[in-house]
């Protein structure tokens, strides 16, 4: 086929053409908007390791050894921030009306590659629960 008979089919089909992306574009926005309920995300970044405090006089450069510790610690953190014993404490500090499985779903630990930060990550329906 040449190129003149391709624009002659879709010269016949442009109603169609037009009918079928109109359609599929005002279902995706009505599904979007009516039925897929937003969720709501809160991070925050975490060091572990020696923080400098800005003072000049006392300051101590970090061995290597102590670098690949603290990158080491991250990753036991990361599991331990996700474990029921730290749930349980933040659900009774903060007076959350929820159970610790709910909050451990909620709730994702992420190391940041081979360096000494976390990322701890809370999605809920709720913005508030989120923030908490």
């Amino acid at each position: 086929m040449e190129l003149q008979e391709y624009l002659s089919i879709i010269r016949k089909r442009i109603i169609l053409i037009i009918a079928i992306t109109l359609l599929a574009a005002i279902t995706s926005g009505v599904v979007s908007y009516f039925v897929i309920k937003p969720v709501y995300k809160s991070d925050i970044s975490v060091i572990i390791g020696k923080v400098d405090n800005g003072t000049t006089t006392n300051v101590q450069a970090s061995s290597y050894n102590d670098l690949m510790m603290y990158q080491k610690m991250v990753k036991t953190y990361a599991e331990l921030a996700k474990s029921r014993t730290v749930a349980d404490d933040v659900i009774k500090k903060l007076n959350l009306n929820m159970k610790a499985e709910d909050l451990i779903s909620m709730i994702s630990v992420a190391p940041k590659g081979d360096t000494e930060f976390i990322t701890i990550t809370a999605k809920s329906k709720n913005p508030q629960d989120a923030v908490n």
